[in-house]
């Protein structure tokens, strides 16, 4: 019978290069993302922005929205 090692696949708990191993993970998931159908593109979009808006502090929020409809040509 051969003697068969395992193969422990490296993971973000047990890599030497946590760094460069997370960083190369971010990039394969988004370019997987982006290769998907605009509608989908799209609703994923919404909910992340919806995170984004909701964990602004009041100035920031405030003060992107009234940029928004300044260049809109609008006031708030």
């Amino acid at each position: 019978m051969k003697n068969e090692r395992r193969t422990i696949l490296e993971t973000l708990e047990n890599s030497e290069e946590y760094v460069g191993l997370r960083t190369q993970m971010v990039d394969d998931l988004v370019e997987y993302n982006m290769d998907q159908p605009l509608g989908a593109i799209m609703t994923a979009l919404e909910s992340y922005l919806m995170e984004d808006f909701r964990n602004m502090d009041d100035i920031d929020l405030q003060d992107y929205y009234d940029n928004v409809h300044k260049e809109l040509g609008q006031n708030p």
